[in-house]
Order: structure tokens, then sequence, then C-alpha cells
């Protein structure tokens, strides 16, 4: 009985998020043909500490898992929050070393690897612009590499005044910022109706 309820209540949960991502409309982000979509919900399941109520919209490059590829490890995300996140540089390294460490636990546990040999995310922001910031996060790739890599981070806030939600729109690439991988993530825009 109880291995049956057990069943029912993670049924109801894949039935709960199908839902939600069909009916909260998952294309909150346009982005170039062949750009893989994903769509989550707070709290992510690897980060669940991070304490947000809303959705993250993902748009991985079409290059993204080729370690040979000029767009290796390039996306771009769309936090869509409830409330003001109240982002600093601080705020920002913390929310990313949670998030980061967390997703590396989870992965490197699904491929096998030894946690111990997993170096700790680090990471480092500051301001660009009234509604910017940038920032680099040195990670270890429990994905492809196995190795650590550092991550360059651009992304803009914004409020939706339509929708009462606050944007804040991630992209992301190991290449350095004068690299043309970033023309192609800043094709990445917001497909959410704010007027």
């Amino acid at each position: 009985m109880a291995n049956r309820l057990f069943l029912i209540g993670i049924l109801s949960i894949i039935i709960t998020d199908v839902t939600f991502c069909q009916e909260s409309n998952p294309s909150l982000l346009d982005a170039p043909e062949g750009w893989r979509p994903e769509f989550m919900r707070f709290p992510l399941p690897f980060a669940p500490s991070l304490d947000y109520k809303g959705a993250e919209d993902i748009r991985f490059a079409p290059g993204w898992s080729d370690k040979s590829s000029k767009e290796f490890w390039a996306y771009s995300f769309l936090w869509y929050l409830d409330e003001d996140p109240q982002l600093t540089p601080q705020k920002l390294e913390k929310d990313f070393v949670l998030y980061f460490d967390g997703l590396m636990k989870v992965v490197g546990e699904e491929k096998g690897l030894d946690s111990g040999d997993m170096k700790r995310t680090s990471a480092s922001f500051s301001r660009s612009g009234a509604n910017g910031f940038k920032g680099q996060v040195n990670i270890f790739d429990a994905f492809f590499s196995q190795q650590e890599i550092q991550l360059n981070f651009d992304l803009e806030e914004s409020f939706c005044e339509k929708a009462t939600k606050h944007l804040t729109l991630f992209r992301i690439s190991p290449q350095n910022y004068d690299n043309e991988v970033w023309n192609s993530l800043r094709q990445v825009q917001l497909g959410v109706d704010c007027k």
C-alpha cells in the first residue's frame, strides 16, 4: 500500500510539472532556430535552497555539449520571478555557488563521479550599467569535460508590468565577451509581452 501511495505521489508531481509547463507558457524566450529549450519552476530540483518563486526558461546553443565548438557551454536563461530578487554582486555570487554546486553534484552522482574530486564553485560579479551585471563563475563541468571551466556571465534585469513579474535574462559562455558566440547569445531575447 505504501509503495502504491508513493507511486501515485510521484505520478501526480510529474503530471503537475507537465501541466505547469503547458499552462505557464514555457516559451518566455525567443531564440535562433536550433536552440534547445528547457523549462523548470522554482524551487529548482538541484538547488532547492534558492528561495525564489517563479520559473527558469533556458535555451541551449546547438553546440552547447560539443567540447570542440565555440558554442560549448553557451546558453541563456530567464528567471521569471514573482518577487524582486534584489540582486547584488554578493547575492549573485552566493546564488550561483548554490546553483552550480547543486547541479554538478546531481550530474556527478548520475555519472558515478567521486564528489571529492569535484572542485567547488566560485563566483565573482560586478555591476554593469543600471540594470546589469557581468561575472565569472568557475565550475566543475560534470557534464562533459570533468574539468574546471570558467563561465562568463552577462545579465540584465527588468520588470514586466503587464505580468507583474521580475525578469533577469542571463547569457553565458566560457568564450571572451568579444567572441562571435556572444552575437548569437544576444539573439536570445525576451518573448514575454510586457506592453
